[in-house]
Protein backbone atom coordinates (compact mmCIF):
# COMPACT_ATOMS: atom_id res chain seq x y z
CA UNK A 1 0.00 0.00 0.00
CA UNK A 2 1.23 3.74 -1.28
CA UNK A 3 0.98 5.79 2.01
CA UNK A 4 -1.07 9.15 1.77
CA UNK A 5 0.17 12.66 2.77
CA UNK A 6 -3.24 14.59 2.28
CA UNK A 7 -7.10 14.52 3.82
CA UNK A 8 -9.37 16.64 3.49
CA UNK A 9 -12.16 17.57 5.93
CA UNK A 10 -15.49 19.53 4.68
CA UNK A 11 -16.19 21.88 7.14
CA UNK A 12 -18.65 24.37 5.16
CA UNK A 13 -22.14 23.89 5.80
CA UNK A 14 -24.76 24.56 3.52
CA UNK A 15 -27.78 24.81 5.14
CA UNK A 16 -30.54 22.90 3.71
CA UNK A 17 -32.79 22.25 6.75
CA UNK A 18 -33.33 24.21 9.55
CA UNK A 19 -30.80 23.32 11.96
CA UNK A 20 -30.93 24.25 16.14
CA UNK A 21 -27.14 25.29 16.15
CA UNK A 22 -26.44 26.55 13.19
CA UNK A 23 -26.74 30.47 14.19
CA UNK A 24 -24.62 30.00 17.63
CA UNK A 25 -21.32 27.73 16.75
CA UNK A 26 -19.98 26.30 13.82
CA UNK A 27 -20.93 22.31 13.70
CA UNK A 28 -17.68 21.04 13.43
CA UNK A 29 -16.80 23.09 16.40
CA UNK A 30 -19.33 21.46 18.39
CA UNK A 31 -18.08 20.00 22.08
CA UNK A 32 -18.14 16.87 22.36
CA UNK A 33 -16.81 15.19 25.18
CA UNK A 34 -15.20 18.21 25.59
CA UNK A 35 -13.54 18.61 22.31
CA UNK A 36 -14.47 19.92 19.28
CA UNK A 37 -16.21 17.85 16.57
CA UNK A 38 -13.15 18.54 14.10
CA UNK A 39 -10.94 16.53 16.25
CA UNK A 40 -12.23 13.59 15.88
CA UNK A 41 -11.22 13.73 12.15
CA UNK A 42 -8.23 14.93 12.87
CA UNK A 43 -6.96 11.57 15.14
CA UNK A 44 -8.69 9.61 12.73
CA UNK A 45 -6.22 10.84 9.99
CA UNK A 46 -3.46 11.08 12.28
CA UNK A 47 -4.01 6.80 12.63
CA UNK A 48 -3.93 6.99 9.00
CA UNK A 49 -0.20 8.31 8.91
CA UNK A 50 -1.71 11.20 7.13
CA UNK A 51 1.02 13.91 7.38
CA UNK A 52 -1.32 17.26 5.92
CA UNK A 53 -4.94 18.06 6.54
CA UNK A 54 -6.67 20.79 4.09
CA UNK A 55 -9.73 22.15 6.01
CA UNK A 56 -12.69 23.71 3.45
CA UNK A 57 -14.76 25.70 4.93
CA UNK A 58 -16.81 28.69 4.19
CA UNK A 59 -17.76 31.71 6.43
CA UNK A 60 -17.12 29.79 9.69
CA UNK A 61 -12.74 29.41 8.29
CA UNK A 62 -12.10 32.10 10.84
CA UNK A 63 -13.96 30.52 13.75
CA UNK A 64 -11.84 26.93 13.02
CA UNK A 65 -9.02 28.58 12.24
CA UNK A 66 -9.02 30.65 15.55
CA UNK A 67 -10.06 27.27 17.65
CA UNK A 68 -7.39 25.28 16.19
CA UNK A 69 -4.56 27.94 16.20
CA UNK A 70 -2.00 27.18 18.89
CA UNK A 71 -3.59 24.01 20.19
CA UNK A 72 -1.49 20.96 20.42
CA UNK A 73 -2.51 19.07 17.40
CA UNK A 74 -1.97 15.05 16.37
CA UNK A 75 1.32 13.88 15.90
CA UNK A 76 2.59 14.74 12.15
CA UNK A 77 -0.37 16.60 11.17
CA UNK A 78 -0.21 19.98 9.79
CA UNK A 79 -3.38 21.64 9.01
CA UNK A 80 -4.07 24.42 5.85
CA UNK A 81 -7.52 25.97 5.56
CA UNK A 82 -9.24 26.80 2.02
CA UNK A 83 -12.07 29.29 2.38
CA UNK A 84 -15.07 28.16 0.00
CA UNK A 85 -16.15 31.70 -1.29
CA UNK A 86 -19.08 31.14 -4.10
CA UNK A 87 -20.01 28.52 -2.49
CA UNK A 88 -18.47 25.86 -4.90
CA UNK A 89 -19.95 23.03 -3.25
CA UNK A 90 -18.30 20.04 -2.15
CA UNK A 91 -16.50 18.74 -4.98
CA UNK A 92 -15.68 21.91 -6.04
CA UNK A 93 -13.77 22.92 -2.84
CA UNK A 94 -11.42 19.75 -2.91
CA UNK A 95 -11.05 20.55 -6.62
CA UNK A 96 -10.00 23.82 -5.62
CA UNK A 97 -8.06 23.42 -2.88
CA UNK A 98 -5.80 20.40 -4.12
CA UNK A 99 -5.55 22.68 -7.11
CA UNK A 100 -1.47 23.02 -7.01
CA UNK A 101 -1.25 19.43 -5.15
CA UNK A 102 0.75 16.40 -6.74
CA UNK A 103 -0.62 13.76 -5.09
CA UNK A 104 -2.82 11.02 -6.33
CA UNK A 105 -5.22 10.11 -4.16
CA UNK A 106 -6.54 11.84 -1.02
CA UNK A 107 -8.77 10.46 1.42
CA UNK A 108 -12.10 13.15 2.13
CA UNK A 109 -14.08 13.28 5.64
CA UNK A 110 -17.65 15.06 6.00
CA UNK A 111 -16.64 17.41 8.81
CA UNK A 112 -20.04 16.31 11.03
CA UNK A 113 -18.78 12.94 10.36
CA UNK A 114 -16.98 11.11 13.41
CA UNK A 115 -15.26 8.00 12.12
CA UNK A 116 -16.06 5.38 14.76
CA UNK A 117 -14.24 2.48 14.32
CA UNK A 118 -13.31 2.77 10.84
CA UNK A 119 -9.99 1.12 9.37
CA UNK A 120 -8.20 3.88 7.67
CA UNK A 121 -5.28 1.81 6.32
CA UNK A 122 -7.93 -0.86 4.94
CA UNK A 123 -10.14 1.86 3.38
CA UNK A 124 -6.89 3.12 1.38
CA UNK A 125 -5.40 -0.10 0.59
CA UNK A 126 -8.71 -1.02 -0.86
CA UNK A 127 -9.45 1.72 -3.09
CA UNK A 128 -5.61 1.64 -4.50
CA UNK A 129 -5.99 -1.86 -5.28
CA UNK A 130 -9.19 -1.53 -7.05
CA UNK A 131 -7.82 1.10 -9.47
CA UNK A 132 -10.86 3.23 -8.76
CA UNK A 133 -11.18 6.92 -9.66
CA UNK A 134 -13.29 7.50 -6.61
CA UNK A 135 -14.47 5.11 -3.43
CA UNK A 136 -16.79 5.75 -1.55
CA UNK A 137 -17.81 4.23 1.62
CA UNK A 138 -21.05 2.87 2.12
CA UNK A 139 -23.38 1.33 4.67
CA UNK A 140 -26.35 -1.15 3.59
CA UNK A 141 -29.71 0.67 3.42
CA UNK A 142 -32.27 -1.57 4.51
CA UNK A 143 -36.47 -1.59 4.59
CA UNK A 144 -37.53 -3.18 7.55
CA UNK A 145 -40.77 -5.00 7.23
CA UNK A 146 -42.86 -7.85 9.12
CA UNK A 147 -43.28 -11.33 8.09
CA UNK A 148 -46.05 -13.76 7.91
CA UNK A 149 -45.03 -15.02 11.50
CA UNK A 150 -45.09 -11.25 12.45
CA UNK A 151 -41.41 -11.30 12.81
CA UNK A 152 -39.68 -7.97 12.27
CA UNK A 153 -37.56 -8.99 8.72
CA UNK A 154 -34.83 -6.43 7.18
CA UNK A 155 -34.08 -6.33 3.72
CA UNK A 156 -31.25 -4.72 1.83
CA UNK A 157 -32.64 -2.45 -0.40
CA UNK A 158 -29.19 -0.39 -1.87
CA UNK A 159 -26.41 1.23 -0.20
CA UNK A 160 -25.74 4.44 1.63
CA UNK A 161 -22.56 6.94 1.28
CA UNK A 162 -21.46 7.84 4.65
CA UNK A 163 -19.49 11.36 3.95
CA UNK A 164 -16.14 9.46 3.84
CA UNK A 165 -14.00 9.08 0.39
CA UNK A 166 -10.91 8.29 -1.40
CA UNK A 167 -10.36 10.60 -4.41
CA UNK A 168 -7.65 9.76 -7.01
CA UNK A 169 -6.78 12.52 -9.05
CA UNK A 170 -8.92 11.15 -12.20
CA UNK A 171 -11.78 11.73 -10.69
CA UNK A 172 -10.45 15.76 -9.54
CA UNK A 173 -9.49 16.42 -13.05
CA UNK A 174 -13.56 15.48 -14.03
CA UNK A 175 -14.59 18.31 -11.41
CA UNK A 176 -15.53 21.30 -13.31
CA UNK A 177 -13.42 24.46 -12.81
CA UNK A 178 -16.15 26.98 -11.97
CA UNK A 179 -19.75 26.13 -10.19
CA UNK A 180 -21.33 23.94 -7.58
CA UNK A 181 -20.16 20.72 -7.76
CA UNK A 182 -22.16 18.15 -5.31
CA UNK A 183 -19.94 14.62 -5.13
CA UNK A 184 -23.37 12.53 -4.88
CA UNK A 185 -25.72 14.01 -7.26
CA UNK A 186 -23.01 15.46 -9.82
CA UNK A 187 -19.52 14.05 -9.95
CA UNK A 188 -20.01 10.44 -9.32
CA UNK A 189 -22.84 10.48 -12.25
CA UNK A 190 -20.19 12.78 -14.34
CA UNK A 191 -17.48 9.53 -13.13
CA UNK A 192 -19.78 6.81 -14.78
CA UNK A 193 -20.31 8.51 -17.60
CA UNK A 194 -16.93 9.05 -18.22
CA UNK A 195 -16.61 5.19 -18.22
CA UNK A 196 -14.13 5.68 -14.47
CA UNK A 197 -14.16 3.13 -11.61
CA UNK A 198 -16.36 4.26 -8.63
CA UNK A 199 -15.85 1.77 -5.97
CA UNK A 200 -17.36 0.76 -2.29
CA UNK A 201 -15.89 0.52 0.90
CA UNK A 202 -18.92 -1.15 2.70
CA UNK A 203 -18.93 -0.63 6.37
CA UNK A 204 -20.59 -2.92 9.38
CA UNK A 205 -21.97 0.10 10.87
CA UNK A 206 -22.64 3.65 9.89
CA UNK A 207 -20.30 6.72 11.04
CA UNK A 208 -21.84 9.25 13.78
CA UNK A 209 -23.02 12.07 11.90
CA UNK A 210 -23.66 15.04 14.49
CA UNK A 211 -26.62 16.56 12.62
CA UNK A 212 -28.81 17.51 15.54
CA UNK A 213 -28.84 17.65 19.20
CA UNK A 214 -30.04 13.61 19.60
CA UNK A 215 -26.54 13.03 17.11
CA UNK A 216 -24.60 15.17 19.88
CA UNK A 217 -25.75 12.61 22.75
CA UNK A 218 -25.13 9.72 20.75
CA UNK A 219 -21.62 10.89 19.99
CA UNK A 220 -21.19 11.85 23.50
CA UNK A 221 -22.09 8.44 24.62
CA UNK A 222 -19.41 7.15 22.44
CA UNK A 223 -16.67 9.34 22.99
CA UNK A 224 -17.14 8.55 27.09
CA UNK A 225 -16.94 4.79 26.32
CA UNK A 226 -13.89 4.76 24.76
CA UNK A 227 -12.40 6.70 27.45
CA UNK A 228 -13.78 4.32 29.92
CA UNK A 229 -12.85 0.86 27.63
CA UNK A 230 -9.37 2.13 27.10
CA UNK A 231 -8.74 2.79 30.87
CA UNK A 232 -6.13 5.61 30.34
CA UNK A 233 -7.33 8.70 31.43
CA UNK A 234 -7.40 11.50 28.92
CA UNK A 235 -3.94 13.81 29.54
CA UNK A 236 -4.30 16.12 32.36
CA UNK A 237 -7.50 14.25 33.57
CA UNK A 238 -7.68 11.35 36.32
CA UNK A 239 -10.38 9.12 37.35
CA UNK A 240 -12.00 9.84 40.80
CA UNK A 241 -14.48 6.80 41.80
CA UNK A 242 -16.47 6.79 38.48
CA UNK A 243 -16.02 9.98 37.04
CA UNK A 244 -12.97 11.45 35.00
CA UNK A 245 -11.81 15.03 36.40
CA UNK A 246 -9.51 17.59 35.04
CA UNK A 247 -6.91 18.05 37.59
CA UNK A 248 -7.56 21.48 37.95
CA UNK A 249 -11.76 21.37 38.72
CA UNK A 250 -12.90 21.70 41.99
CA UNK A 251 -15.49 18.97 42.98
CA UNK A 252 -16.66 19.24 46.46
CA UNK A 253 -16.41 15.70 48.67
CA UNK A 254 -19.96 15.31 49.24
CA UNK A 255 -21.07 16.02 45.53
CA UNK A 256 -22.04 12.72 43.82
CA UNK A 257 -20.43 11.82 40.79
CA UNK A 258 -22.24 9.12 38.82
CA UNK A 259 -20.08 7.90 35.77
CA UNK A 260 -19.79 7.96 32.97
CA UNK A 261 -18.62 11.59 33.58
CA UNK A 262 -16.89 14.05 32.29
CA UNK A 263 -15.42 17.07 34.29
CA UNK A 264 -13.81 19.70 32.74
CA UNK A 265 -10.84 22.34 33.09
CA UNK A 266 -11.52 24.59 35.55
CA UNK A 267 -14.64 23.31 36.54
CA UNK A 268 -16.59 23.39 40.00
CA UNK A 269 -19.36 21.27 41.86
CA UNK A 270 -20.22 22.29 44.89
CA UNK A 271 -21.10 20.56 48.08
CA UNK A 272 -24.74 18.28 47.77
CA UNK A 273 -24.60 17.86 44.28
CA UNK A 274 -25.48 14.98 42.10
CA UNK A 275 -23.96 14.26 38.61
CA UNK A 276 -25.24 11.54 36.52
CA UNK A 277 -23.83 10.01 33.32
CA UNK A 278 -23.16 9.99 30.36
CA UNK A 279 -22.68 14.50 31.53
CA UNK A 280 -20.37 16.12 30.69
CA UNK A 281 -19.30 19.47 32.23
CA UNK A 282 -16.96 21.78 30.02
CA UNK A 283 -14.40 24.05 31.13
CA UNK A 284 -15.00 26.91 33.71
CA UNK A 285 -18.65 25.49 33.86
CA UNK A 286 -20.44 25.43 37.64
CA UNK A 287 -23.00 23.38 39.57
CA UNK A 288 -23.95 24.92 42.52
CA UNK A 289 -24.97 23.12 45.78
CA UNK A 290 -27.90 20.77 45.92
CA UNK A 291 -28.26 20.67 41.79
CA UNK A 292 -28.99 17.41 39.83
CA UNK A 293 -27.30 17.15 36.51
CA UNK A 294 -28.51 14.34 34.77
CA UNK A 295 -27.66 13.02 31.06
CA UNK A 296 -26.29 16.27 30.27
CA UNK A 297 -24.29 17.83 28.20
CA UNK A 298 -22.66 21.18 29.40
CA UNK A 299 -20.32 23.34 27.25
CA UNK A 300 -18.01 25.75 28.47
CA UNK A 301 -18.65 28.81 31.31
CA UNK A 302 -22.01 27.05 32.18
CA UNK A 303 -23.72 27.73 35.53
CA UNK A 304 -25.95 26.01 36.52
CA UNK A 305 -27.82 27.06 40.02
CA UNK A 306 -28.25 25.66 43.80
CA UNK A 307 -31.01 23.13 43.84
CA UNK A 308 -31.64 23.30 39.92
CA UNK A 309 -32.59 20.31 37.98
CA UNK A 310 -31.28 19.10 34.56
CA UNK A 311 -32.32 16.09 32.65
CA UNK A 312 -30.86 15.10 28.92
CA UNK A 313 -30.41 19.07 28.13
CA UNK A 314 -27.29 20.77 26.21
CA UNK A 315 -26.78 23.91 27.40
CA UNK A 316 -24.10 25.74 24.98
CA UNK A 317 -21.58 28.35 25.85
CA UNK A 318 -22.54 30.65 29.04
CA UNK A 319 -25.82 29.44 29.44
CA UNK A 320 -27.31 29.36 32.73
CA UNK A 321 -29.97 28.05 34.61
CA UNK A 322 -31.50 29.61 38.16
CA UNK A 323 -31.72 28.43 41.59
CA UNK A 324 -34.13 25.62 42.03
CA UNK A 325 -35.01 25.99 38.17
CA UNK A 326 -36.29 22.62 36.68
CA UNK A 327 -35.98 21.80 32.93
CA UNK A 328 -36.02 18.57 30.74
CA UNK A 329 -34.96 17.47 27.28
CA UNK A 330 -34.33 20.94 26.59
CA UNK A 331 -31.98 23.22 24.69
CA UNK A 332 -30.65 26.87 26.36
CA UNK A 333 -27.91 29.02 24.79
CA UNK A 334 -27.62 32.54 26.05
CA UNK A 335 -27.28 36.00 24.29
CA UNK A 336 -26.39 39.22 25.17
CA UNK A 337 -28.64 42.02 23.62
CA UNK A 338 -27.55 45.60 24.54
CA UNK A 339 -25.79 44.09 27.64
CA UNK A 340 -28.71 42.38 29.35
CA UNK A 341 -28.28 38.39 29.08
CA UNK A 342 -31.67 36.88 27.92
CA UNK A 343 -31.88 33.20 28.05
CA UNK A 344 -33.20 30.98 25.04
CA UNK A 345 -34.48 27.72 25.62
CA UNK A 346 -35.44 25.37 22.64
CA UNK A 347 -36.97 21.47 22.88
CA UNK A 348 -34.78 18.62 21.21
Amino acid sequence: MKQLEQGIILAGVHQWRPSIFEGWIPRTLIPIANRPLVDYGLDWFSRGGLQRVEICANSDTHALRSNLDGKPLPQSIKIDFYEDVFPRGPAGCIADALKHATYDDVVVLDGTVIPTDIDIDALIETHQGSGAALTVAVVDAVESHNGNNGNGQQTPVGCVPTGIYVFNRAAIERIPAKGYEDIKEMLIPRLHEAGLNVGMYRLRSAPIRVSNANACFVATRYALRQMYEQCVPPTGYQFVNSALVHDSADVAATARLEGPCLIGPNARVEAGATVIGPTTLGGHSHIGAGAIVCRSLLWERVEVGPDAFLDRCILTHGAAIERADRAAQRIVHQTRHSAARRKRSSSL
